[in-house]
């Protein structure tokens, strides 16, 4: 039952992702009219708050160091969106496809949302003091959270550059459409709303974090979103503060190498071929942690390591979309069970038709590298076409916000603490464990091993012009992608480029009448 629950709540999600936020009708959520705070509260309680929208931030895991499209993949795969995602086409990004469903839809339909609930939390008949406050500290966070995704997307790190504003109200246009401001505007909103929220949630004695029901907000969460948003803004004291007091409120690390959810089986192989297409007896064998994968969106709502089950897809690629070198290369590939578990896995050469039809050719052993052959894949999407990544902040991001502040601060002593006490259930024995030191660049690299390209393009952001990190991606890719036989350049996202604020879906700003990001 609770499986179905799940899904359905997942599949409604879906099919109205793509509404445009200002085309709801402001008096009305679903076909019921608003009169009691219990249908604002359970507006609040419906898990698809946040896992319902799941391309939101999509668009990042494609952008970053962590993953990479080589010509000879494209080539085999022919997928021209992932192409075109993964060298930072603006024109595709402004136009193309379903990309205007992914981050900005996902974050201004669900802005609707919340504002109904605040806007209505006077005018509707209450129960308790109690209650009212926590669906306004709710109502609140969710308003300040998803901003946050959308200005990680849309602004330049600079406060003086275009924000996009903040979405405060149902009116329809053309009042309710936010004049866009600055970046300071648009985080001193974000800022405002987490002190707000932390005083309701206070007030409504919302201060114990509940495993099971954690798609509802209690301090510790926003605690941990906060730590997530202060150290994007580089102050450290700050998410020191706030990563400290959620880790204080709710700790728990999965040690997955232990439980039996997590075993791996071999789930299909693949002959191996020789240069005249003949078998040699030799096989490569695809791995999956099947009973984990089986469970499908279960899996995530139970995760013990969320604060909030949020969750992001991939619009494009599915489960095909392969790692970096600089990536692997970060793993210990003998004791990193992540790598073990999550990535070791030959699922492109074994299950991509392109390259699995018939076999792995000799051609294909020689072209496709070895990073290629492997892709990120933990939690699978419900209908099994897809994979999800865990998008809301995790007991195991805590520990690296705090991680990262002590070493800042020079406390390498115990940012090592933190980091081992993370990697003792990453890695198969202690001694691997704790072979790391406290260094800033400890914690980054431990960064991109834990969050698998989530959180990568985020970091590239917030290091390369918050700490001048001078952090270069560099890819090789076709003139034409539409060609296969042109040649092949290399292009770069330079640390200073544009690009870091993605230019916004053209239809909005035609609706909007701002300016398109340069």
């Amino acid at each position: 039952m609770k499986k179905l629950i799940i899904y359905t709540f997942l599949i409604i999600s879906i099919l109205s992702g793509c509404t445009r936020f200002l085309d709801v009708t402001p008096d009305k959520t679903g076909n019921a009219n608003i009169y009691h705070i219990d249908q604002l509260s359970g507006l609040m309680g419906n898990i698809s708050m946040y896992n319902g929208y799941n391309y939101i931030w999509y668009e990042n895991i494609m952008f970053s160091d962590d993953v990479e499209v080589s010509p000879y993949f494209y080539s085999k795969i022919k997928n021209s969106e992932i192409y075109q995602l993964s060298f930072w086409d603006k024109n595709f990004l402004a136009t193309g496809g379903n990309i205007q469903s992914c981050t900005w839809n996902g974050s201004y339909k669900q802005l609707f949302t919340f504002n109904t609930v605040l806007e209505y939390l006077d005018k509707v008949v209450q129960t308790t003091p109690e209650m009212k406050e926590q669906v306004r500290g709710e109502a609140l966070f969710g308003r300040a959270y998803f901003h946050f995704f959308a200005l990680v997307n849309y602004c330049k790190y600079d406060m003086s550059a275009p924000g996009i504003g903040y979405r405060d109200n149902t009116n329809p246009p053309p009042s309710g459409i936010p004049d866009r401001e600055t970046v300071e505007y648009t985080v001193s909103r974000i800022r405002q709303d987490i002190k707000e929220s932390e005083e309701a949630l206070k007030k409504a004695g919302r201060t114990e974090f509940e495993i099971k029901r954690n798609f509802r907000i209690t301090l510790p969460t926003l605690y941990a979103f906060k730590a997530r948003f202060e150290l994007y803004m580089g102050d450290y004291d700050a998410a020191f503060d706030a990563a400290d007091k959620a880790l204080a409120g709710y700790n728990v690390l999965l040690d997955f190498k232990n439980d039996p959810m997590y075993e791996r089986t071999k789930s299909y192989s693949i002959d191996v071929l020789d240069q005249e297409g003949n078998a040699t007896g030799e096989t490569i064998d695809c791995y999956e942690m099947s009973q984990l994968l089986n469970e499908g969106n279960t899996a995530i709502a139970e995760y013990p390591e969320l604060y909030l089950p949020h969750i992001t897809d991939v619009f494009y690629g599915d489960k095909s979309i392969p790692m970096s070198e600089s990536l692997y290369n970060l793993f210990d590939k003998e004791n990193d069970a992540r790598w073990l578990y999550f990535y070791n896995n030959n699922y492109i050469p074994c299950n991509e038709s392109s390259f699995s039809t018939g076999g792995f050719d000799v051609e294909e052993q020689k072209n496709l590298k070895e990073w290629e052959r492997h892709t990120y894949l933990r939690f699978a999407a419900s209908w099994m076409s897809g994979k999800y990544f865990l998008l809301g902040p995790t007991t195991a991001e805590m520990y690296l916000i705090r991680a990262e502040c002590y070493a800042r601060k020079g406390e390498t002593g115990k940012a090592k603490e933190d980091l081992v006490t993370l990697r003792k259930t990453r890695f198969m024995n202690d001694a691997s464990a704790s072979d790391i030191e406290g260094t800033v660049q400890n914690v980054i690299d431990e960064r991109r091993r834990e969050f698998a390209g989530v959180l990568r393009f985020y970091d590239l952001k917030r290091l390369n012009f918050g700490e001048d990190a001078n952090i270069t991606v560099t890819r090789k890719k076709h003139q034409d992608i539409y060609d296969f036989d042109s040649q092949i350049i290399e292009v770069s996202l330079k640390p200073d480029d544009s690009f870091y604020a993605i230019p916004v879906p053209a239809a909005e700003l035609k609706l909007m009448g701002w300016e398109q990001n340069d």
